[in-house]
């Protein structure tokens, strides 16, 4: 029992340890305080002076002297070993280069012995050994998985998502891990990418990372192999289902009996943003606009996450499109941005340009505003489109046989008496 107990403990020390990083109020000099304040000295001084090779070696006599002096005595043996390795690596000294790594993770082991298994060392940890010694993927991976368990997702960097998936990669690649295993962090990584990429352009490009690494084990043949007996053995797991919708409507697997078999019974069970979501995916790619739009809206209206609701509004702009519903057209494109309201004005305008006057001249001048919003879109207008609309234009001869001028202004039929400059083509 005393031993269970000990066990116990070590592991609750050791999660402990994994989520706060140490701090120290005191530094602590050990026993000898004038040995331990010479040599912390000199390796402060050389530090102070980039000249990493001399630093190392009083730090190795300071870390001796007082091994808790304080935490960042091991963050600065680790930066330096980190620059002498990545000079050699320049330099392209291969066994200098695997001397000062050896070392390096000696001072991690170090850190880690004396102060606890904290997640910012974890992630260090793991880029280092990920950038030097790269066949050497399953510590990388163990290493990332610590420090992603506890590491707040706010901090978390895009590069830090690429190398954690790259090495679960090799890890299925070698035979390692299973299809399962990488979904399953394929969901939770998407998940951050998802709450960051708004703030962040660079998760958008984690996320092509992801995209591509998981390929192997997310063809749509594949997720239904793989999800289709843990559904049919827990038909009513809401979580499974949404995994099932999430993860297979992400992949556009959204044409199959076994999706739709999911998403209508998810729905049934609890209408929600997923759910309703899932139903509009499915709709949308079977071109049935209207039942897609349907449930396009009732998402919206079932979560209050912003970048959820982002996630609507293309399609939402792509279905009023085909469906020539100028009025919500519009309405989405604002809620993507200026530049797409701007070109979804510029499209309906030209759409009706040509039954909006009864002479050529007159209709022409839709096609005039069509051109100025789409000069205001920041490129988001096609073209061919706005090629297309310059051929629309009058001549000269035409404009002066109906008794206007270039850069006349005048009003647009149709409308709302909204004006434009007259134009004609080059």
């Amino acid at each position: 029992m005393k031993k269970i107990f000990t066990i116990v403990a070590v592991l609750i020390a050791s999660v402990i340890n994994a989520q706060e990083c140490a701090t120290q109020a005191e530094d602590d000099f050990g026993d000898d305080v004038a040995t331990s304040r010479k040599y912390i000295s000199l390796y402060s001084s050389y530090l102070g002076q980039k000249d990493y090779q001399e630093a190392a070696n009083f730090w190795w006599q300071a870390k001796e002297a007082a091994p808790r002096y304080k935490p960042n005595l091991y963050s600065n043996g680790v930066s330096m070993y980190q620059k002498l390795a990545g000079a050699a690596k320049k330099a392209k000294d291969t066994a200098q280069t695997i001397g000062y790594a050896d070392t390096l993770f000696r001072v991690y082991d170090l850190w880690i012995d004396t102060y606890g298994d904290c997640y910012k060392i974890q992630m260090k940890y793991a880029n280092d050994r990920l950038k030097y010694f790269p066949k050497d993927f399953e510590l990388s991976f163990a290493k990332y998985k610590k420090a992603f368990a506890f590491y707040p997702t706010d901090k978390i960097r895009s590069s830090w998502v690429q190398k954690y998936f790259t090495t679960a990669y090799m890890m299925v690649r070698n035979e390692k891990m299973e299809c399962d295993d990488i979904l399953e962090l394929y969901d939770f990584l998407t998940g951050i990418c998802d709450k960051k990429s708004a703030t962040d352009k660079n998760f958008a490009t984690a996320q092509k990372t992801l995209d591509k690494y998981i390929a192997p084990c997310a063809s749509c043949d594949k997720l239904e192999e793989l999800f289709k007996p843990k559904f049919e053995a827990s038909p009513d797991d809401v979580q499974l289902m949404e995994k099932i919708v999430g993860m297979m409507g992400g992949r556009k697997c959204t044409e199959s009996e076994f999706y739709i078999l999911v998403v209508e019974k998810m729905y049934g069970l609890t209408p929600s943003y997923k759910s309703a979501r899932g139903l509009a995916l499915y709709y949308y790619n079977k071109k049935e606009y209207n039942k897609a739009a349907k449930f396009f809206e009732e998402a919206l209206t079932l979560t209050e996450d912003e970048t959820e609701k982002s996630k609507l509004y293309s399609p939402l702009v792509n279905i009023y499109a085909s469906t020539n519903n100028c009025t919500k057209r519009i309405k989405y494109a604002g809620m993507i941005g200026s530049n797409e309201r701007n070109a979804a004005i510029a499209s309906c305008i030209a759409s009706k340009a040509s039954s909006c006057g009864n002479t050529k001249v007159l209709r022409s001048f839709g096609y005039c505003l069509a051109l100025d919003y789409a000069e205001k879109s920041g490129g988001k207008v096609s073209s061919a489109q706005v090629n297309a609309w310059k051929k629309s234009l009058p001549t000269s001869q035409e404009l002066f046989f109906d008794g206007f001028e270039v850069g006349q202004e005048v009003t647009v039929p149709c409308w709302n008496g909204e004006k434009t400059k007259v134009r004609v083509q080059n």
